[in-house]
């Protein structure tokens, strides 16, 4: 997908939103939620902490999805039907675009999000009941804050094909792992802000080569070094 001057301008309104959030820590030694390593880490709850801020960024995604001139944009063959993101951040973000894009278009789109739940498994995601039929059978559009791996855009799509629906596309605000549509099977993937930032597996991680220690007050530094001491 072409990169336009628009989207260059969204993408550093939203950058700047998230500096003056507090939502971007560098330089110190974090633990993400996939298991790998980090210098750098974005604090995604602290993005919703200003409602101003956030209803601009919602405005500016639905301005993404949707294009006045052509219709919608990145997802050109599909009616989208609902908005569904993961719990909890994902909840304001569902509602947000949500609103946005009807104030775009003028039409509804509900606003749905899954539950996280750990399993013996792993993590799975499930929908609330009251929120079924707005999915079941319906075109949805999936969205997060930040993304490293797309490994919840890809639960979330497995949960939307479970209950017989069609994932329209996904849609971030910061991709920070570089993913791309491949590594999505395909689906659409539009980001506000697409930049890297550099992380390794535990057995790569120049900062624990370094003998940094690892922040456990932010991200799941807590949950790698209490596993760590009981190996």
């Amino acid at each position: 997908m072409e990169y336009t001057e628009q989207d260059a301008h969204i993408a550093q309104v939203v950058y700047e939103m998230f500096r003056e959030a507090g939502a971007v820590l560098e330089n110190d030694h974090f633990v993400l939620a996939s298991g790998r390593h980090a210098r750098d880490y974005i604090v995604h709850h602290a993005i919703y902490t200003d409602t101003n801020q956030l209803s601009l960024t919602c405005s500016l995604a639905a301005r993404r999805v949707y294009d006045s001139d052509s219709g919608i944009a990145p997802f050109p063959d599909a009616k989208i039907d609902s908005v569904l993101g993961p719990a909890s951040g994902g909840i304001l973000l569902a509602q947000g675009i949500a609103e946005s894009y009807r104030a775009w278009t003028a039409l509804s789109l509900a606003a749905v999000w899954a539950e996280k739940e750990t399993t013996p498994a792993g993590t799975v995601f499930r929908l609330p009941a009251a929120f079924e039929k707005h999915v079941r059978g319906k075109t949805v559009l999936l969205v997060d804050d930040v993304i490293t791996t797309g490994g919840t855009f890809r639960k979330l799509a497995e949960l939307v094909r479970a209950h017989e629906g069609k994932v329209a596309g996904c849609l971030c605000l910061w991709n920070r792992g570089n993913v791309s549509s491949a590594e999505l099977d395909g689906i659409p993937l539009v980001s506000l802000i697409e930049k890297k930032l550099g992380d390794w597996p535990e057995n790569a991680c120049p900062c624990c080569k370094a003998g940094v220690p690892v922040n456990t007050l932010i991200g799941h530094g807590a949950e790698f070094v209490a596993k760590k001491r009981r190996r």
